[in-house]
């Protein structure tokens, strides 16, 4: 599978990775502003960000719409890395709450599957995974 990533100078670049692996996130997918991508599960959706990816390197453009679209692409494929790249690359042309909007969730989502990937190899009693336990209940009943 081809992938979008940084390159040496700031600009996209193709490279081969293996097939990436859907980690859902609960609750944050549902209150989330990610538009949904059509057949973003099958090699359709796939293909579809594949060629965004290529037309954005093909022809680099200075808007920060395209950028974001790809974002949001990059997420429903749960291509974090790729994405927060593309959201960065939108907020160079444009200061857009949507689009800081979209980062703060991304960032979210990573540090979630960050701390369940760690609470995983915790003991179910272990301070750190009670205390983190009780501030993400507190954080999800903090007002945004």
């Amino acid at each position: 599978m081809q992938q979008c990533s940084p390159g040496p100078h700031g600009t996209l670049m193709m490279q081969t990775t293996p097939i990436w692996v859907s980690i859902a996130c609960g609750g944050l997918l549902a209150c989330s502003s990610f538009p949904s991508v059509p057949d973003a599960d099958t090699a359709n959706g796939q293909a579809t960000v594949s060629a965004q990816c290529s037309a954005l390197m093909a022809n680099p453009v200075e808007n920060a719409d395209p950028w974001f679209q790809l974002g949001n692409a990059l997420v429903e494929l749960d291509r974090l890395d790729e994405a927060e790249f593309a959201y960065r690359k939108a907020l160079k042309y444009s200061n857009d709450p949507r689009i800081e909007h979209n980062l703060g969730l991304l960032h979210l989502r990573l540090g979630v599957q960050s701390l369940q990937a760690a609470g995983r190899k915790l003991p179910v009693n272990d301070p750190a995974r009670i205390n983190a336990r009780a501030f993400t209940s507190q954080l999800l009943r903090t007002p945004l």
